[in-house]
């Protein structure tokens, strides 16, 4: 009896030993894998898995821009989702070129953008511009995640090329801030285009989350964006995989990267920094890095006071609130010098509403005209 009980023993202990070797990796599956892929998770979604609507503040129409015109289109993208844009024009301009605009993260649709929208209509760019899947007038239950910005720019230059409009016209691209990174990440799609202009552009999808989630974290974020990587790759597929400097490296088109040298949203390092170490000698690359600007202050013009329009701290604050899952009616965006030999695309004064009309920039306006009429003149 005693020696049958000393091998029961033996028996349950060996099985205890099998199941601490199995619980033990299995325990560390989940605390490496699961419980932080989860989280990451659940954070992606909080910060994506939303709408987005342009404040009134910041949501400009084309009745503010006088003489400027727009026709609606409605175009499908990759899950069937109606995206809604507009092609702008304006009565006795020469074209040069006809432009497709990817607007940023955080302030809605195209309408924050209708000041940069009407400088290049103005400077003979007839324009299509239109609203991210989840934001203002495209349809969707959410933005997705900043891969979505890559797909419907893929999808909308396709449509806009079949513009009666466009047609004959040579084809540039201008995006800010997550339109940046859009223009320079689907670049390698659509050769045909003539040039692009990044500016406030990051290199890949993690960046711009990277960036604020950094200020939390510390160093620890590299851990983190590894998961949310992996989930964009889930998710998205190709366009999560790819990188602005994979795209360049892809492409022959000729790129102007503009960069506010106190960007706090896309600092220099996520994307400006990484390209002119690799294109900077490189003949078809243009580089502004433009002095004392922020993330907004290299596109909108500040008024004669003060050191950002009301637009541009809307603008801001709207993408840093939501990248922080917070809610607020603020927004962000920002100033910048004038040149005479570039059109104005509004006046500094304020609509019956008390809303702020926004210019662009004027300084970096002339030259991303220049670098645009200088690919489209050959």
């Amino acid at each position: 009896m005693e020696k049958s009980m000393k091998i029961i023993e033996k028996k349950q202990k060996r099985r205890s030993k099998k199941r601490i070797l199995v619980l033990v990796p299995a325990f560390a599956v989940i605390a490496l894998f699961v419980l932080p892929f989860s989280a990451m998770v659940l954070l992606y979604e909080n910060t994506f898995g939303k709408r987005i609507y342009a404040p009134e503040r910041i949501s400009h129409s084309v009745e503010e821009f006088e003489g400027l015109t727009r026709t609606k289109h409605t175009f499908s993208s990759d899950k069937g989702q109606q995206i809604v844009g507009y092609l702008y024009q304006r009565d006795g301009v020469e074209y040069k070129g006809a432009a497709v605009l990817a607007h940023g993260f955080g302030s809605g649709g195209h309408r924050s953008y209708l000041a940069a929208v009407d400088f290049l209509v103005r400077n003979g760019y007839i324009t299509f511009a239109y609203d991210v899947t989840g934001n203002d007038e495209s349809s969707g239950k959410s933005v997705r995640g900043l891969p979505q910005g890559v797909i419907d720019l893929d999808h909308a230059i396709t449509y806009a090329e079949g513009l009666d409009e466009f047609k004959g016209l040579p084809v540039v691209l201008f995006g800010h801030s997550w339109g940046g990174y859009s223009v320079s990440n689907v670049l390698r799609y659509h050769p045909e285009v003539k040039a692009a202009a990044v500016l406030s552009g990051f290199n890949r999808s993690t960046d711009l989350v990277e960036s604020y989630a950094r200020k939390m974290f510390g160093d620890f974020v590299k851990y983190l964006m590894a998961y949310e990587g992996l989930y964009e790759r889930l998710k998205f597929g190709k366009y999560a995989a790819n990188t602005a400097l994979e795209s360049f490296a892809n492409s022959s088109m000729p790129v102007i990267v503009v960069q506010g040298s106190v960007d706090n949203i896309v600092p220099a390092e996520y994307g400006y920094d990484k390209w002119y170490k690799a294109y900077g000698d490189s003949e078809r690359f243009e580089f502004l890095w433009v002095e004392g600007k922020g993330h907004g202050d290299v596109l909108f013009e500040s008024g004669p006071s003060t050191g950002q329009t009301q637009q541009t701290k809307d603008q801001g604050n709207a993408l840093l609130n939501i990248l922080t899952s917070k809610q607020s009616s603020n927004n962000s965006s920002s100033n910048g010098s004038s040149n005479s030999s570039i059109k104005s695309s509004s006046n500094n004064s304020s609509n019956s509403s008390g809303k702020g009309l926004s210019r662009v920039n004027e300084y970096v306006g002339m030259r991303v005209i220049e670098f645009f009429d200088r690919y489209c003149a050959q």
